[in-house]
């Protein structure tokens, strides 16, 4: 049998079957497999149910497959991980052993699985991965030629990869070639975007892509029949090439041309049509929140902001984060503090890396390099320190930015649980994202002048996509592999523009409240300006040590928020009636 694990849309796969998870009702989990079983046949859905309304975990039920590629869709009722003492492990086991003999009996030649248990049922990742591999590799069929496990979101393949498993990307296969073409001739589509929001799509673009960057593949190919785009003569002309590339040409300028993934141009519009038509959908823009980066510490903007909306009521229609700001932006937006405070109290110190311990990883394989540096600095104890100052002050120990960007992928030693940990902050999206916007800031790299800042729109976005939006934003350099969205890889927006206000304020918001996580930003006259564009800002800042941003444990987690809750009070006393 050929075993696989791709990266895609289970939908979209080309196998005989395809397996999603269900709870023992047949109620289906996840917005994938809502998907799906909105064009299933609903009327054997409910016989099945009249049969038995509720299926034990393990069972795997078959239902004829309408739409799709596949002939059958296997509904599999996962078991949820309690503890480890409910027979978790061999219940995930029995779901994919009765789907693969299941998937035999129906004769089938081959199936796909999403990989169970991570979601809703909170399995590990290692544990449900290995019990997947472990239970497939077991199973011996001649009659299955292909099985296939399939998920699309970056931070478990991300994390797959950190395993040594090849990944096979199928993402950009699903895209459709005729989206670029079709978006351009829909009046609906673009007719919100000016110059100036052509301008800033193109210029972000720009700072991804040079011509000395491009892939090969996306600089040749063209043809005079190629142009999907060219709204007036002094505006921009896009054409494309036969392997999904475009180039694009400013036509009343004497600039070189940018060249990029087709794909990524498609996703970048798309985006931005999306956050134009909810920015001028919003019945207010008079306050914006603004959520710095700082690891563990974003406690202490939970308890901020908890103070805030008690003694003010104040709504917040525009909310900007970087890394945990990030993080904290999705809790906050959904309006539950209770919540909010649960999802930070159950982070222990085993759900993010150790950077202490990565460091001294550092050493061991950065050891040959100190042979370079003067001798009084080849000690282990100075070695990661002057690496990490290095990276940090915009210096390079790298010649070029792809060597540098190749050299981050080695650093990512340690798995964490910090997607397990935004996916958990998840829970009520659906019922804020018309009155609000929200925006994460990441960064194109990990070398400050080598990179740049991306703020991506949280608009029309699944669970999964805003998941890796944030992962992205939250991805702290070295520590935490880079998150790959739509063929780029992104990571902490920290490096870039740890406070970003500046998207809120040219996005017309008027007053912004900048929630800082380090006493030390008030001396960085970037971070710390009092207004920007005639729009006055807000800041906040800790009143005492919040203690290391990797360090976290509930007491200080309780800490951190009682600090922030009064902080804030002090504040709001402080002000009166000012703000």
């Amino acid at each position: 049998m050929d075993f696989q694990v791709v990266k895609g849309d289970i939908s979209q796969i080309n196998v005989d079957a395809i397996v999603i998870s269900v709870t023992r009702d047949l109620k289906c989990e996840g917005s994938l497999s809502k998907k799906i079983i909105e064009i299933e046949n609903k009327d054997t859905k409910k016989k099945l149910l009249e049969e038995n309304a509720l299926y034990e975990p393990g069972t795997v039920v078959c239902i004829g497959a309408e739409n799709l590629s596949a002939k059958y869709i296997f509904l599999a009722i996962v078991p949820k991980w309690i503890d480890g003492y409910h027979d978790e492990y061999l219940l995930l086991e029995k779901v994919y052993t009765n789907s693969l003999s299941l998937a035999e009996n129906m004769k089938c030649k081959s199936i796909a699985f999403p990989i169970l248990g991570i979601g809703k049922q909170n399995f590990n990742k290692d544990v449900a991965f290995e019990r997947a591999k472990l239970s497939i590799e077991r199973f011996s069929s001649n009659k299955l030629k292909k099985i296939i496990l399939v998920d699309k979101r970056e931070t478990v393949i991300a994390h797959i990869r950190d395993m040594g498993i090849q990944i096979d990307d199928k993402s950009e296969e699903k895209y459709d070639k005729k989206s670029l073409e079709q978006l351009f001739v829909d009046t609906n589509s673009l007719k919100d975007l000016n110059k100036e929001d052509l301008d800033e799509v193109f210029s972000t673009i720009k700072e991804l892509y040079s011509i000395a960057t491009a892939p090969l593949k996306y600089r040749t190919g063209y043809s005079p029949k190629t142009i999907v785009f060219q709204r007036t003569k002094n505006d921009y002309l896009i054409e494309k090439t036969k392997k999904h590339g475009c180039r694009i040409t400013k036509t009343s300028s004497k600039e070189s041309p940018v060249y990029c993934k087709e794909i990524l141009l498609y996703s970048f519009l798309k985006n931005k049509v999306a956050e134009k038509r909810l920015l001028s959908s919003l019945g207010t823009k008079e306050y914006g929140l603004v959520l710095c980066g700082g690891g563990a510490r974003g406690a202490y903007q939970i308890g901020a902001c908890k103070a805030l909306q008690e003694q003010t009521g104040i709504c917040f229609t525009g909310i900007a984060g970087t890394s945990v700001g990030a993080l904290n932006s999705l809790l906050i937006a959904q309006g539950d503090y209770k919540k909010a405070e649960e999802v930070w109290l159950k982070v222990t110190q085993n759900d993010l890396t150790d950077l202490n311990k990565l460091l001294k990883v550092l050493v061991s394989i950065l050891g040959t390099l100190a042979q370079g540096f003067p001798y009084g600095l080849r000690e282990k104890a100075y070695l990661p320190i002057l690496i990490l100052r290095l990276i940090y002050s915009g210096s390079t120990l790298f010649e070029s930015k792809d060597e540098a960007n190749k050299s981050q992928e080695t650093f990512s030693l340690f798995k964490n649980k910090l997607g397990s940990i935004i996916s958990n902050a998840i829970y009520n999206w659906e019922s804020i994202d018309s009155d609000k916007i929200v925006y994460a800031c990441s960064s194109t790299g990990f070398i400050k002048n080598l990179s740049h800042a991306v703020y991506f729109p949280l608009v029309d976005m699944s669970p999964e996509d805003i998941t890796d939006a944030v992962m992205a934003s939250a991805a702290y350099p070295i520590a935490y592999s880079k998150v790959n969205i739509n063929g780029e890889k992104y990571n902490d927006g920290g490096v870039n523009n740890n406070v970003p206000y500046k998207v809120l304020v040219d996005n017309g918001f008027k007053n912004i409240i900048v929630i800082h996580l380090s006493r030390k930003d008030k001396d960085i006259k970037e971070y710390s300006a009092n207004s920007y564009k005639s729009v006055k800002l807000h800041h906040i800042y800790p009143s005492d040590s919040l203690d290391d941003i990797f360090k976290i444990d509930q007491s200080l987690t309780e800490r951190r928020m009682k600090m922030g809750y009064e902080d804030m009070r002090n504040w709001l006393n402080n002000v009166g009636n000012k703000f």
